[in-house]
Formats: C-alpha cells, structure tokens, sequence
C-alpha cells in the first residue's frame, strides 16, 4: 500500500509524468515512439539548438540562466497543457505533453551541468 502511494505521489508530483498519466487515463496514452511525431520538425530543431547551447554555456551563471528560461517555457507548457485538458482538445493535450516531456530533459541536462546546484 505504501508504495502504491509513494508511485502515485511521483507521478502527480512532476507535471510532465502527471500529464502523461492524465492522457493514459482518459485513453490517449503517449508513446514514447510517437513524440516526434506529434510535435513535428521545428519543435525538434528548436530543441536540439537550446541544448547545444547549453552544451556550449561556459559558466554556471549562464546555465542557471538557461534553467529559468527553460523554467518559464514548462509553466508556459503546463499552463496551455490545462487549458487544452480542460477544453477537452486531446490532440493538443497530447503534442503538450510530450513537449513538457522535451523541457523536462532540457531541465535535467541543465541540472547535471550545474556544478553547484541548490
């Protein structure tokens, strides 16, 4: 029972796993082979350069910098991700969300690369 609560409180915790398993709920589940797919070229492109950028960050002021800018694109994410929910648009709930899913790892990269994270 106590892991069944602690599983449940990780995935509501963090919005990109709480996304996904809204979606799953409802019968649209996200499949990791379908990411690119769902959210196309550009966004791709788009990700691919921030992260070459962050590769490319010689300070960790300036990945700290990219962590609130990437900070801000998640809230901005998870904000239309509840609108979309709430509109019952599942076809952009899911391209969300699996957005969410890329800035989720963007973050994660940034975090490794801060060499004193707080």
């Amino acid at each position: 029972m106590a892991s069944a609560v602690t599983r449940a409180y990780d995935i509501i915790s963090k919005p990109h796993t709480r996304a996904m398993h809204l979606l799953d709920v409802v019968g649209i589940p996200i499949n990791e082979n379908d990411n690119g797919e769902i959210i196309g070229e550009d966004f791709l492109m788009k990700v691919m350069m921030i992260r070459e950028e962050i590769d490319d960050a010689d300070s960790d002021k300036v990945r700290k910098e990219y962590l609130n800018d990437n900070n801000e694109r998640m809230e901005k994410c998870c904000k239309d991700l509840e609108f979309a929910v709430e509109s019952k648009n599942y076809d952009l709930a899911k391209r969300l969300a699996s957005e969410l899913q890329y800035w989720k790892r963007v973050e994660d990269t940034i975090i490794e690369n801060i060499d004193n994270f707080e």
